[in-house]
């Protein structure tokens, strides 16, 4: 069955696509991308075809550039129904973002089955007018939509094969800022772990970040290929909360310090971890109301915790093999 996935603007979205589309043959997958350098970056080597459209989010937008995106929208959309029509895909798969409306305007023309898939715990602009034209709704965070699927969210493979409890000794704490609104963890955070002074070394995914603050006990990565083996060694991790994230720390069962983006669209950062967390597991601390002295309590008092307990009790087997049962129901009629 050949399928048209769109998938585009964080990788929060873009990843658990790459998940499903594995459980494709490579000639039945067509992929359409925004031309952002990090995407072109995730998607260079796939092996399927990749369309990269020139697009960008509408929000945000001053009157000018909101009149220009208009006329840009149309001519993607032109491109879209070529590139739709020559591969004929029987479904059309839309991940949310911004380029998904371009996906759903292509299906509704020409008359596809439209399928989607929500990552976080309330459905995003697209997901929300995509919903009333769908023909079936994926969730990671059970929203209570008709035609709703609850699998979970696609992890990367090695999230499934390692878990906390039998994993190696916990000699690090991880902070990784996520691919938006990271300034905030990678500038403030640091500081506050070296004047804590754990004994376990402090890796931290820095992005393109440039760091301001060094210390002998500070490891600066750019980015983490394969954080599964990472995360053996990992005492508990301080991190945003994108649905990809919290799926493969539920996963692995890894107890996390969540710092939601405080300005996240719906605030779904927050309703994200607060729905990982609602059986313990980790605590959520909200940037807005940051003070170093009230930060540096919180994480401490997070670091005394029993972290084997924590582990429990955020663990989840939801998102094992979501990929296959997503695969798998797109394939039924």
């Amino acid at each position: 069955m050949k399928i048209a996935i769109f998938a585009a603007g964080t990788g929060g979205h873009i990843l658990p696509a790459i998940e499903i589309s594995k459980k494709f043959n490579h000639e039945e997958i067509i992929f359409f991308a925004s031309n952002r350098p990090i995407e072109k970056a995730i998607l260079k080597d796939k092996p399927f075809e990749v369309v990269h459209l020139n697009i960008t989010g509408f929000r945000n937008k001053n009157f000018c550039q909101k009149f220009f995106w208009i006329f840009s929208f149309f001519k993607n959309i032109g491109m879209v129904l070529q590139d739709i029509l020559r591969f004929n895909p029987e479904r059309i798969l839309l991940m949310g973002g911004y380029i998904s409306i371009l996906g759903l305007f292509a299906a509704l023309i020409l008359r596809r089955p439209i399928i989607i898939h929500e990552q976080n715990s309330v459905l995003g602009a697209s997901n929300k007018i995509s919903q009333y034209f769908a023909k079936k709704v994926f969730t990671t965070f059970n929203i209570g939509l008709r035609k709703e699927y609850n699998f979970g969210n696609p992890v990367r493979i090695g999230f499934e094969k390692f878990n906390y409890q039998n994993s190696g000794e916990k000699n690090k704490i991880l902070v990784i800022g996520g691919s938006q609104g990271s300034n905030f963890l990678l500038d403030e955070i640091p500081r506050i772990l070296i004047e804590l002074d754990f004994k376990e070394s402090i890796i931290i995914q820095k992005g393109e970040h440039k760091p301001n603050f060094f210390h002998k006990n500070l490891i600066y990565v750019d980015f983490i290929d394969e954080p599964f083996e990472l995360f053996k060694n990992v005492k508990f991790i301080i991190c945003r909360s994108g649905a990809g994230t919290i799926a493969e720390l539920q996963t692995f069962g890894m107890p996390a310090i969540f710092i939601p983006i405080p300005v996240s669209v719906d605030n779904h950062q927050y309703k994200n971890a607060a729905t990982a967390i609602k059986n313990g597991g980790g605590i959520i601390i909200d940037e807005l109301s940051f003070s170093r002295d009230n930060f540096k309590q919180q994480i401490y008092d997070f670091y005394q915790m029993d972290m084997l307990d924590l582990s429990k009790k955020i663990h989840s087997k939801k998102h094992f093999n979501s990929a296959e049962k997503i695969a798998n129901e797109i394939k039924q009629n």
